[in-house]
């Protein structure tokens, strides 16, 4: 099987966490997904926190509004990018060879 990587740079990695090939400063794509998909999630319960922390007068609205707006856009983007995967492959489905 072939490895399908994203390319990366060392002092900034996409997701510090998922591991970095030396020999190709790749990341693996299965890997980069998980940790997209973690991420998003956790955005989402640090805004339910952020909610129930705003409820009980122990942040302010601008802090909540800021992790709501984090979690929002981390969503559009794992959407955003699921949509560009589903259309390459349908693209490559109808592909001859």
């Amino acid at each position: 099987m072939n490895d399908i990587g994203i390319q990366t740079d060392r002092a900034f990695p996409i997701f510090p966490e998922s591991k970095v090939s030396l020999k190709q400063n790749t990341v693996d794509f299965r890997d980069f997904i998980k940790q997209a998909i973690y991420r998003t999630d956790q955005r989402q319960k640090d805004a339910d926190i952020a909610i129930e922390n705003m409820m009980q007068g122990n942040t302010g609205i601008h802090e909540t509004m800021l992790e709501l707006s984090k979690a929002d856009l981390s969503l559009r983007i794992l959407n955003q990018f699921r949509s560009k995967t589903m259309e390459s492959y349908k693209q490559i489905m109808q592909m001859t060879f």
